[in-house]
């Protein structure tokens, strides 16, 4: 449930009704803060997702795309994040990449999103290694792929052949979005076991079968 950046006083609304029994029936997992970095101060909404920490509700805000690494130390500070979305930004500082990994906060991004806004020049430029090679985990998602013009399969495919990871390595990028999920640790384990067997599956028939 997205908290509009531009709408701070209605914050508490927002975390009221993700708290409540409503909320679960219609499978609420989270509270994110959503729309334009620097709408409004983050720390306007420092006591809403506190309440969210308290009561046990997830916090998934969105940051980087505008305001970088800036606006990811903000988000750290202010608002307790389970996860982070986009994290864009987030590599070009040092601190905050330790940060991420000592607080064990995922990232959750997408490639597509600085390709289309223009900021680097294609999938090849995306910082992914870096990310993973300092120990954050990450978690690939399409971001909006009606507006973006992708899907998954598309974030998967970029990341092999144009950042050169290889299938073991996608598989654990894959297998982190069970692993950073908010399911309950017993559903949480039976779903990778799950994932881990259709994989080896698909390694068996696609890969092992051609010699690869």
């Amino acid at each position: 449930l997205g908290v509009p950046r531009d709408e701070p006083r209605k914050a508490d609304d927002y975390v009221r009704y993700a708290t409540s029994v409503a909320a679960r029936k219609s499978n609420i997992v989270a509270l994110g803060l959503v729309g334009k970095e620097g709408a409004q101060p983050v720390g306007q909404f420092e006591r809403a997702f506190q309440t969210a920490e308290k009561k046990g509700v997830p916090r998934v805000p969105h940051a980087g795309e505008l305001q970088g690494a800036d606006g990811i130390q903000k988000v750290i500070e202010a608002l307790l994040p389970s996860r982070i979305a986009d994290g864009w930004g987030a590599a070009e500082s040092q601190d905050i990449l330790n940060t991420l990994v000592a607080q064990q906060i995922p990232l959750d991004l997408s490639l597509v999103r600085p390709v289309k806004l223009k900021k680097i020049a294609g999938y090849a430029d995306y910082p992914l290694r870096k990310l993973v090679d300092d120990g954050v985990t990450i978690t690939i998602g399409s971001d909006m792929p009606a507006l973006f013009k992708t899907t998954l399969s598309d974030q998967y495919h970029a990341i092999v052949r144009d950042l050169g990871f290889s299938i073991e390595a996608l598989e654990k990028l894959a297998l982190n979005a069970v692993r950073a999920s908010f399911l309950p640790d017993d559903e949480k384990q039976a779903m990778l076991e799950r994932f881990q067997q259709e994989y080896a599956t698909l390694r068996a028939e696609h890969l092992e079968s051609q010699g690869a």
